[in-house]
């Protein structure tokens, strides 16, 4: 049976007063009241705007649903293409403007790429597994690159004023700060295996300015302290009975895809994703079997569990910008996010286009007025 998204915003639901160093705030989701009420896009959105991604450059098929593929600024959109290892740059009007780079052995080339990341200006910084960071212009030029020594492989980054935050396959240190040519292990309070959690595609989020990572088993969310090299606890869930019990998760012949089907279809499990607009969390979990949006606003304990919209349509994003969620879909999965019931004229003739098959090219939803939607329902 197809779940409908559901929404609601419950004044009995609350956060604990008092934090622990093993919890540290625990955010409290009654997943039995939520989810069998129906919202509407428009209680969350005031509009949600279609962008096709030109056909004058053919992408492959792949994840670009995953946010290491996708970096977004006000003047460029930029694609990571997953099958052909090229990085691609579109206008924010979604028109083709150049190859960026590309795998190669040249030496502005790569071997591998796992994920991009882009400024305002428009330079955009690639990750080389191999522990390679290589930055490229709005232009298209390449700009230079720096090499991460005693680097085992890199998996994940992200990028701020106190340095790059990487995370690594070294089984010793696997997060840790890299700044000034050097890298600096963190610590982790309280203590845990960071090599046997199950880790999202991009295990980071920014909380008003701060980044945090995240654990993919349990959604819990640690703050780092850049200065002394430790991470504390932040936030963690509690979803009642529907908590995943994670002792199951242990043993060297652990099926993490049998469990999903089986002893944890019920559970919330595991975190796919997790963004931060304004200090409102949106987590993208499995949820029995169904991918489901959870939103938190951490202040008031006010959340909303969606499945699908009244309107038919379901809400997944990968990542933010300035208050903007953006998510990428192949033209043939378009229905499936939007109803062109929600869509304003201009918008609607290009969801027609797109629909009538004059697109090959992946499509960029960027959704508007979240914060101020969301903070006006739970006032």
């Amino acid at each position: 049976m197809v779940l409908r998204r559901t929404c609601s915003i419950l004044a009995s639901i609350f956060l604990l007063a008092s934090c622990s160093k093993e919890a540290g705030v625990v955010l409290h989701v009654d997943l039995g009241a939520l989810r069998n009420e129906e919202s509407s896009f428009f209680d969350y959105f005031d509009k949600v705007e279609i962008i096709p991604l030109d056909d004058a450059y053919q992408l492959s098929n792949g994840q670009y649903s995953e946010p290491q593929y996708l970096a977004v600024t006000d003047s460029f959109i930029f694609v990571l293409d997953e099958k052909s290892m090229r990085l691609v740059s579109f206008d924010a009007d979604g028109k083709f403007i150049r190859e960026v780079a590309r795998r190669g052995n040249a030496g502005n080339e790569y071997t591998l790429a796992y994920g991009i990341q882009a400024d305002e200006e428009g330079q955009v910084r690639l990750l080389d597994p191999r522990g390679t960071l290589y930055t490229y212009n709005s232009a298209g030029s390449f700009v230079g690159k720096d090499r991460i020594d005693g680097m085992v492989a890199v998996h994940k980054f992200i990028e701020g004023d106190w340095g790059t935050l990487l995370f690594t396959s070294s089984a010793e240190n696997p997060l840790c700060v890299w700044r000034d040519g050097e890298a600096q292990p963190l610590r982790y309070s309280p203590a845990f295996d960071l090599k046997k959690q199950f880790n999202a595609a991009f295990p980071f989020v920014t909380i008003d300015g701060e980044v945090c990572y995240y654990e993919g088993l349990t959604g819990k969310i640690y703050t780092i302290d850049f200065e002394k090299g430790k991470t504390s606890i932040k936030y963690s869930w509690d979803f009642g009975r529907w908590n995943a019990d994670l002792t199951k998760t242990t043993g060297p012949q652990y099926d993490f895809l049998k469990s999903l089907q089986n002893e944890f279809y019920d559970s919330v499990f595991p975190f796919l994703n997790i963004l931060s607009v304004d200090g409102i969390l949106i987590a993208d979990v499995l949820f029995q079997g169904r991918e489901h949006t959870i939103i938190v606003e951490p202040a008031s304990g006010a959340a909303c569990c969606i499945d699908t919209f009244s309107e038919g349509i379901r809400l997944k994003v990968s990542t933010e910008r300035d208050g903007v969620l953006y998510q990428i879909v192949e033209p043939e999965s378009l229905p499936e996010f939007i109803n062109p019931k929600v869509l304003d004229q201009e918008n609607r003739m290009k969801y027609e286009a797109v629909i009538a098959g004059s697109q090959s090219n992946p499509v960029l939803l960027k959704y508007h007025g979240f914060s101020a939607r969301f903070f006006h329902r739970i006032r």
